[in-house]
């Protein structure tokens, strides 16, 4: 399988972990209230409405350079799966299209030995973020700990990950011309857009369309 069940005292990328507080912000009148609160904090109701956590199931997203007690870690919520297919060639194939065609999705498959208020399998939706303290998952691991992913499984999880942040809304790759990129550089260099011009006609760039600037 592709889970590992010791964690040593250290967290990991791609550990599975329950118990985390998530905060709502969906619960019914929320965002009416926030808003109001905003609009109006001279009034003596308007105040910030309190939320109140409810538990989740997790995959550790922060690389593991990056875990230390005092930041925030980030996590995408675990759903349980559902697969109501019954023939195993079809079924398979639903399996294999999660795993390797969707994006916002990572599989998890179902492992006995895994203790989790949610049924495996289950999918991880990096659509749903939300960060936690470090420090407070690391007072006592053992309260959160669920699973930690064995190679390659982590690999396909950092992949998972990085397609999904870095994918584009647009189709055409964008490139900057010397002109768009004056306005940049004069803004952090004090230089006026015509000395910026100037400079990188002398640096000769290469535009897009093959000819020197």
């Amino acid at each position: 399988m592709i889970y590992r069940f010791e964690h040593n005292n250290k967290l990991e990328q791609g550990d599975i972990l329950k118990n985390l507080p998530y905060f709502d912000p969906f619960t019914d009148g929320f965002i009416e209230d926030w808003v109001s609160a905003i609009k109006h904090p001279d009034q003596g109701d308007a105040t910030i409405p309190d939320a109140e956590p409810i538990s989740k199931c997790g995959v550790l997203l922060t690389q593991s350079c990056d875990i230390r007690p005092e930041n925030n870690i980030l996590f995408a919520e675990i759903k349980a799966y559902s697969i109501n297919i019954k023939k195993p060639r079809s079924r398979v194939k639903k399996i294999r299209k999660v795993i390797r065609d969707e994006t916002r999705t990572y599989f998890l498959p179902a492992d006995g030995s895994i203790q989790a208020p949610i049924e495996f399998p289950a999918t991880v939706d990096f659509r749903r973020i939300f960060a936690v303290p470090a420090k407070l998952i690391l007072q006592d691991l053992s309260i959160f700990f669920v699973a930690r992913l064995k190679e390659p499984a982590v690999v396909i999880l950092k992949e998972k990950i990085s397609r999904f942040f870095s994918r584009l809304a647009f189709d055409d790759v964008i490139f900057f011309q010397d002109g768009d990129i004056a306005p940049y550089i004069d803004e952090f260099t004090g230089e006026t857009s015509e000395s910026v011009e100037q400079a990188l006609r002398k640096v000769g760039r290469t535009l897009p369309d093959g000819s020197s600037s």
